[in-house]
């Protein structure tokens, strides 16, 4: 194969490339294409992980659907809004307007310790004084 230059004069291929600027423009368009499969190679990966993430959210949300519905059989006579209701009041502490709530504190320690505990606390430091002055 032959080419022809400006002056008319023939040349082999090997011979246009070495003879002008065209093996420059090779040269960028060689990187160019690395450029581009590296950065491709890259969107590639990145896909994958992301539909490997999207399978696994989307086996979590079947696996949670098949727990909710699980747990709305389970509520059996009672419906959704008594079950919220009860858990609301229960963990929440939430009333219904117009409802009055009394709440029952149960004392661990009797009344009696706490006194002997004042007493004994009491005596501690008059002891401590009664040593200095006698």
């Amino acid at each position: 194969m032959f080419f022809f230059n400006q002056a008319g004069k023939k040349y082999g291929f090997h011979e246009g490339w070495r003879s002008s600027g065209s093996w420059v423009v090779l040269c960028l368009t060689f990187v160019v294409f690395l450029f581009l499969g590296y950065h491709t190679i890259g969107v590639v990966r990145k896909e994958r992980a992301l539909r490997r993430e999207m399978r696994g959210l989307e086996e979590k949300v079947a696996a949670l659907k098949i727990e909710n519905e699980k747990l709305d059989k389970s509520l059996g006579g009672e419906g959704r809004d008594q079950m919220i209701e009860k858990l609301g009041k229960a963990e929440l502490n939430l009333q219904i307007p117009g409802e009055e709530v009394a709440i029952i504190v149960l004392s661990t320690t009797s009344p009696q310790i706490n006194n002997q505990a004042r007493q004994s606390w009491w005596n501690k430091v008059r002891s401590l004084f009664k040593g200095k002055g006698g």
